[in-house]
């Protein structure tokens, strides 16, 4: 397909130090902070693509 890279992926990491240091200002200014699971928004949308899926080398699946 014209204009879609298949082959460029990149993933936002956020460093610790960052996470520590929005924390910390969000308690000095007396913010509230919330969390949310973006990974969970996946798997309740719809979407018409077909998808193909591949466990990394390594990875595990855990018995509860």
């Amino acid at each position: 397909m014209e204009g879609i890279y298949f082959e460029d992926a990149f993933s936002l990491v956020a460093i610790l130090e960052a996470i520590r240091m929005f924390l910390a200002f969000a308690w000095f200014k007396d913010f509230k902070v919330y969390e949310m699971d973006v990974r969970s928004t996946f798997l309740n949308g719809h979407i018409e693509e077909e998808v193909y899926i591949e466990n990394l080398d390594g990875f595990i699946l855990w018995d509860k």
